[in-house]
């Protein structure tokens, strides 16, 4: 029988029905989990998780209780349902003080909004019709958007997305929190890297030199196929040997990246590697000449974080969000424009940028979002609460 004087948090992370690891959000979900297995404080949590998901969990503390969720919808339509109407009954039955929705900028529930909290982590869907079909853009546009703005309890991930929503949707900034994505910091980098015999040849079948972009295949957010005409650009200028490596699944639209890779004259310099393991994405981070983050729209930028953590030089758009991330350390450029990306990416091949000593403060300011510090920085928001 569970103790009613402890206050109980209901974590739902956003792979609750699934077991995969694809996105910012399922990073923040699987970073968070990691973190309960060393926790020993006086919370008590619930956490609602995919029977598939099970065995990728690691040890949890007494504190922890798992309550399987024993169905998995591959339809969206039973996606929403579980949320919004099997979810509340099951936080009920394990008398959840607070109900924690991880991926709240995508789904909501029926539960009472003064004990509902919700981590944003982007509003770029909103306002952007041309990127969803109907049902999709109504479902963000009118069901998300109405839940936000009366929540009392909403935790963004960077200062440039909790300006969104006061300036977008108009929520009182008392009630947004601001708790950075973090990264783990441990001793994974003096560690010798082991691949997998395919993992192996993947890296093998790279053989020049070569700029790499982490992120989705998602078009037109991304912005993949500008930095692909920039890239075009710069091995038309400076013939030597340069490939472009593209680490990330396959999500929105990505049929017209890669028509675009397929049809371009540098095709054969275009390594589309899709969603690859830890341990290959850390070699590849590792053997990178720079790193390259074209997008248009962010709420943080897991991958800009984790170059800098690997001391890469890093080029990516000027935005908001990774002048937040990045300070002076990154060379920033228009990511409207092929041209001035182009021209970023060429001033560090030919060493003109980034200033010296800025690899040094781009590690030095990596370790600054540390998991650890985001973490318990959740813990004290959960405390403040009545």
């Amino acid at each position: 029988m569970a103790d009613r004087s402890v206050k109980t948090i209901g974590w739902v992370p956003d792979f609750v029905l699934g077991p995969s690891e694809k996105s910012g959000i399922d990073h923040y979900s699987s970073s968070l989990i990691r973190c309960l297995s060393t926790y020993r404080g006086d919370l008590r949590f619930i956490l609602f998780i995919s029977e598939q998901r099970l065995k990728h969990l690691p040890t949890l503390p007494d504190q922890v209780v798992l309550v399987p969720v024993r169905c998995c919808f591959d339809s969206g339509f039973a996606n929403l349902f579980w949320y919004l109407f099997l979810l509340p009954g099951l936080a009920k039955k394990h008398h959840v003080t607070y109900l924690h929705l991880f991926g709240g900028n995508r789904r909501t529930t029926r539960y009472p909004r003064a004990r509902l909290i919700v981590t944003v982590h982007d509003i770029f869907h909103f306002g952007r019709p041309a990127l969803y079909d109907p049902l999709a853009y109504a479902w963000f546009s009118l069901v998300i958007c109405a839940v936000l703005r009366r929540l009392q309890h909403v935790i963004v991930v960077s200062l440039a997305t909790k300006r969104d929503l006061v300036n977008r949707l108009h929520l009182p900034s008392s009630r947004i929190s601001v708790i950075h994505n973090g990264q783990e910091l441990d001793d994974r980098s003096l560690s010798p890297i082991v691949l997998s015999l395919e993992d192996g040849q993947v890296l093998q079948s790279i053989t020049a030199p070569y700029l790499l972009y982490v992120s989705s295949l998602d078009h037109p957010r991304k912005n993949h196929c500008r930095l692909l005409k920039a890239f075009e650009a710069i091995c038309q200028s400076h013939p030597f040997a340069l490939d472009l490596v593209f680490v990330g699944p396959s999500f929105s639209r990505s049929h017209l990246i890669l028509d675009a890779i397929a049809s371009s004259a540098v095709a054969n310099q275009v390594h589309n590697l899709g969603f690859v393991s830890s341990s290959l994405l850390r070699a590849l981070y590792e053997r990178a000449l720079m790193f390259v983050h074209p997008s248009l729209l962010e709420g943080f930028g897991y991958p800009l974080l984790e170059a800098m953590a690997m001391g890469l030089p890093v080029a990516c758009s000027d935005l908001p969000v990774f002048r937040e991330i990045g300070g002076d350390v990154p060379v920033y450029f228009d990511p409207a424009d092929p041209t001035a990306m182009a021209a970023a990416i060429t001033s560090i091949l030919q060493g003109s940028m980034p200033s010296p000593g800025a690899i040094e403060k781009g590690v030095r300011r990596a370790r600054s979002f540390s998991l650890e510090s985001s973490f318990s920085k959740l813990l004290a928001y959960y405390k403040r609460l009545p």
